[in-house]
Order: structure tokens, then sequence, then C-alpha cells
């Protein structure tokens, strides 16, 4: 009875244990939290969560269905500040998950002499580890923002620690089944869950080597898939919903074609290269990223961990290996810039590698004075924090407001009525999405994604925002669809074709468009045959559309935000330096446009705003010399 009380309270120390560390990153995620929408599919997500509509491939049903819930509770009047919310909570439970991860695998997988040996200290390495992978630089950037990988690790840890619990039975227990059901609800909510699934085949075919290849084990393990199918079958929200009058449907999922391409992600394989190139590129850049993901100090142990666990836990580090190889075989082949998120699974299995060399200078150290103990574990958590402090200033996101200002300053350009061509998905389009269809900002506005208009589904979202513009251009829509179904159902096609009636297309948007009196605007990098035979008049952060070369006033230049945009006030990345660029470039054409036409005040203004984003733009400033010289 005394060791059973014993036990149970070793075991309710370990829960509280996991549940502050837990709530700590929780704490600190609050903190750092974004209270804007930002870059990349955030805008998108949120607007998917808040109407209960489809998100872009694989659809993520289970985020969806959980951010929709979450948008109910009057914790904060901003959606999107609920949603974010939702993402740390995740992260959070990913962390708790991690703690008992580790936990168990001291407790589990390591000899009963070796195991009594440091179960004063399991507390410490299973903190150390949950804090490590808690404040490393990939997961805590996505525990911030409404994404789709907060839920994402969750279920990696999840799968991880009950494969962990599951796998010292001969037989199919209750963990198999919670198993098999939450890979069903992990796969429904991404599908680069499949990268689980070589190291759990390994781990169920060891089962079944060691149960002497037993029938019932195999019978037992086929009926798993019951729990797995019903956790699966929340992607049948997809077809459901999509049937419905929804206005964000991406790949309208309603028959079985369109279902099983947008779950399988087929839009995007094209970017799944499978190139010497492009595994070269992005395995470098994954060893650029790790030594900061967790303040180097960690990474240096690993080795060590690794070795450790090959001697003392060999089938933990074989399966820890799979998971590791199979995350970085299948990440570096996919030529995307948004790559980090994919080396998640990686960068967990580094940490726990990282935490088990702990383990061993521990054991190293175990017959050496107390004092040593404890300056030892000062050294432990002293480690298992710094990635807080090397990291907080890059990850904070709670006063991030360049995409909000950046598409501001777009709003503050386009007119009443304005039609905007754009591929800017990354910050404009997508963070539009949230902003016109969840806060109800610029109703009047048609942004039209010209990428899109690749897609077949696509058209009835245009038609619903736009039902004259689309009904006008009827002809030349049903004309270029004909080729586009041949493209989309792997039928021959002339590539040429499609691309000459996908410009008419176009064109023809933009005339119906201008007939009705609508202005139309077209950002910085739509190509030029897309506006053959319209004239580019420079419009603050865009280019609106003539027939002919005329004076059109531009935008007041008091009305943009460029506090985001100015040197020491943002974040440098691929989209920050974009977003800056186009900005800079579009107001100083605006500046020469207006200086063309005598407005010499206005124009000054604008080099102003350009020097002030850029103070080394050398050509304003001559510009801004000539117009102070008159």
């Amino acid at each position: 009875m005394a060791m059973l009380k014993k036990t149970m309270r070793i075991a309710t120390n370990h829960r509280l244990a996991a549940g502050f560390i837990a709530g700590s990153v929780f704490f600190i995620y609050f903190l750092s939290m974004g209270r804007y929408v930002t870059f990349i599919d955030c805008g998108e997500l949120a607007a998917v969560c808040a109407t209960t509509g489809i998100a872009h491939p694989t659809g993520y049903p289970l985020f969806t269905l959980l951010g929709r819930i979450f948008c109910f509770i009057p914790i904060d009047p901003r959606i999107l500040l609920r949603l974010n919310l939702l993402s740390t909570i995740f992260s959070a439970g990913a962390v708790f998950c991690f703690y008992f991860i580790i936990h168990h695998l001291i407790n589990s997988e390591l000899s009963g002499s070796l195991q009594k040996k440091i179960q004063p200290s399991i507390m410490l390495f299973a903190l150390a580890g949950s804090l490590l992978l808690g404040f490393s630089r990939t997961f805590w950037s996505q525990a911030v923002i409404i994404e789709v990988y907060s839920l994402h690790t969750l279920f990696i840890t999840l799968v991880i620690l009950l494969l962990l619990k599951s796998f010292k039975s001969f037989y199919i227990n209750r963990f198999d089944i919670l198993l098999a059901y939450v890979f069903g609800l992990s796969f429904s909510n991404h599908m680069t869950t499949i990268l689980l699934v070589p190291a759990t085949i390994y781990l169920y075919f060891f089962r079944w080597n060691r149960s002497k290849k037993d029938k019932k084990f195999l019978l037992h393990t086929c009926m798993l898939l019951v729990p797995f199918l019903l956790g699966l079958s929340i992607y049948l929200y997809l077809p459901i919903r999509a049937s419905q009058p929804i206005l964000l449907n991406w790949g309208d999922p309603d028959n079985w074609f369109n279902f099983i391409n947008h779950i399988s992600g087929k839009q995007y394989r094209v970017w799944m290269t499978f190139s010497g190139e492009t595994a070269t590129k992005q395995l470098t850049h994954f060893f650029e990223l790790l030594p900061g993901e967790m303040a180097l100090i960690p990474l240096l142990i690993a080795p060590l961990g690794m070795w450790f666990m090959w001697r003392n836990m060999k089938n933990t580090f074989i399966t820890t290996f799979i998971l590791f190889i199979t995350c970085i075989a299948y990440s570096i082949n996919y030529d995307i810039h948004d790559i980090d998120s994919y080396f998640l699974l990686a960068f967990m299995i580094t940490t726990l590698w990282a935490t088990f060399g702990l383990v061993k200078i521990y054991l190293y150290l175990y017959h050496k004075p107390r004092h040593i103990h404890l300056i030892f574990a000062t050294v432990t958590l002293t480690v298992a924090v710094i990635p807080l402090f090397w990291h907080i200033s890059k990850i904070n996101q709670n006063s991030n407001t360049f995409v909000r200002n950046y598409t501001q300053n777009m709003l503050h350009a386009i007119e009443d009525n304005g039609v905007v061509l754009s591929y800017q998905w990354d910050y404009f389009v997508a963070p539009f999405l949230y902003l016109q269809h969840v806060e109800r900002r610029r109703p009047d506005i048609a942004l039209i994604d010209k990428e899109l208009l690749r897609r077949s589904w696509y058209f009835e979202m245009i038609e619903k925002i736009v039902p004259k513009l689309t009904r006008d251009t009827r002809a030349e829509i049903d004309a270029f669809l004909k080729e586009l179904y041949k493209f989309e159902h792997d039928l021959p096609y002339d590539p040429g074709i499609i691309q000459t009636r996908f410009e008419r297309m176009i064109l023809k948007f933009i005339q119906v468009a201008m007939s009705y009196g609508r202005p139309v605007y077209v950002t910085h990098e739509i190509e030029p045959e897309f506006t053959k035979g319209y004239v580019r008049i420079p419009h603050g952060p865009l280019y609106r559309l003539g027939l002919k070369e005329e004076f059109i006033p531009a935008p007041e230049p008091g009305g943009y935000w460029t506090h985001d945009f100015r040197p020491g006030n943002f974040r440098a990345n691929t989209w920050t330096e974009k977003g800056r660029f186009f900005t800079r470039e579009m107001f100083f054409l605006t500046g020469l446009y207006l200086m063309n036409y005598q407005q010499d005040e206005a124009a000054r203004d604008y080099f102003r705003l350009v020097l002030e984003i850029d103070p080394n733009h050398a050509t304003a400033e001559q510009e801004l010399e000539k117009i102070n010289s008159q």
C-alpha cells in the first residue's frame, strides 16, 4: 500500500509539473501572440474558420471546425485574436505531451537499476526537454499565429506518446485503439501525418515478431482500421460543406474527383520536385536553421543523446531515427520558400536526442559530490531557458502590424467599387479575405487573385463577388474553362491555347469592369500581357488602369502607414523585403508620374515616403532635390 501511494504521489507530481510547464509556455505564447493579421495563409485560415468555409489543400477540416467553435467564445471582439489564442493552446498542449514522452522513455525504456538511479532527476530532464521544444524557433513561431501546424505538433506528440505506451504490450490494447483514432484525427488536420507511418509500421512489426507472429495480433491490428476511419471521417465535412452555398470554397470538393484532388494536394504537386537541386537547397537550409532552433548548445549535446539511446534503448533510437529521416527525406524535395514548418518533426526529434544527451551527462556525474549535481541541474535549466531569451525578439508578434499596414495602404489607394487584379497572396490577397469577409472592411472592393483564375473552382467564388462581371465575360470564361478542363483532368492539352484564352479572359474582365464605371487596378507583379491596350497609371502602392495617358490625382500621401516599412522597424524576411520593395517602387513611380503633370507638392510627399522606407534610394533623393531647387 505504501508503494502504491508513493507511485501515485510521483505520478501526480509529474502531472503537476507537466501542467506547470505547459501553463508557463502558454503564458509566454500569449504575451508574444500576434494581434493582427499576418503573412501567408493566416488571413485565409481565419476567414475560413470564421465563415465555416473550405481552406486551401488539403482542406484542414478538423482545424476549421475547432476554429469555428473557438470563434463563438466571447474572449475578445476580434475573431483573429481568438483564433491566434487557439494556436497557443494547441502548442502548449504539445509541450504537455512532450513532457510525458520524456518521462515515459526514461521510466519505461531504461533498465530497472538505471531507472532507480535517476528517478529523482526525471522531472528535471522532462522539464528541460519541454522548455527546449516550447521555445525552439520554428515551434514557437507556429504557436503565436493562426496556423494548422500548432494542432499538427499536438497530434505528433500525442501519436508518439501513444506509440510508446502501446509498445510494451504483446497484444493490442486500449492505447492502440486510442492511437488509431488519434491517427485518423491527425490525418484530418494535416496529411503530413503520413511521415509518422514508417516508424509506426516498424514498431508494430517489431511487436508482431515479439508475439511470435501471432495471427490474432494481425487480426486485432486490422481491426484498428475502425477507430482510424472514425477519426478520418471528419474529412466528410469537405464534400458536405462544399455542397452548400458558401463563399470560401477552395477546390469545390463536392464530387469525388475534386475531393481526391483537394485532400491529396494535387495543386501543389508541381513543387514536389524530387530533384537533386531542390533537395540540396532545402537540406542546406535545414542545416542552416538547425543550430539556431534551440540556441546551439542542445544541438552539440544531441549526438551524445543519440549514442546513449543506441546503447541503452535501441528500438526507441531506431524509431526516432526513422521519424527524423522520413521528415527530412520528404521535406527537402518540396520546393517552397516557407519550408521551415515542414521540418518540425525533425526538430522535435533533435530536441528529444538533446534531452537524452543531458541524461547521459547526468549519469556520468551520478557518483560525483552533491554540489556537482546541483551545478549540473542549474546548468541544465539554464540551457533549457536560453532559447526563450535568444528568440523572443524575433518571434514576438504582438506588435507586428506590417501586413495590416501593407493591406491598409492598398485600401487607402483603391477607390470605391474598385476591381483589383493581384497575386500577392502572402501579404495582400489572403489578409484581405479576412478583413473583408470577417471584419467587413471594404465590401465594395472586388479583389481577384490572378493565379487562382487558373483553377476552375475559383470562378464560382468570383461569380458571387462580381456577378455582372462574370455574366458579361461568360463566353471568354467558357472558352478558357474548356481548355482548362483538359489540364485538370490530365488530358492532352495545348499550353499555348490555354495561355491565350487566359489572357483574353482577363482582358475582357478589365473591359467589362471599366464599362460599368468601376476603377480597375493591378499590383506591381502583374505581367504586361494581362493589361495589353491599357495604360498603367502609378496610383500609390498599385497601378490604376486607364484607356489613355491622362492625369488622375494620386491618393493622399498622408493616409499611408509606413512606420513598419522603415529600417529597424521590421523583421527582415522574404515577405517584408518584397512588401517594402513593391511599396517603395510604386511610391517612386507615383512621384515621377506626379512630376510629369507638374504636381510637385504631391510628388515631393511621395519621394519623402520613398526615402522613409529606403534612405539610400539615390534616385528618389535626386528627384526630391530637383523639386526643392525650383
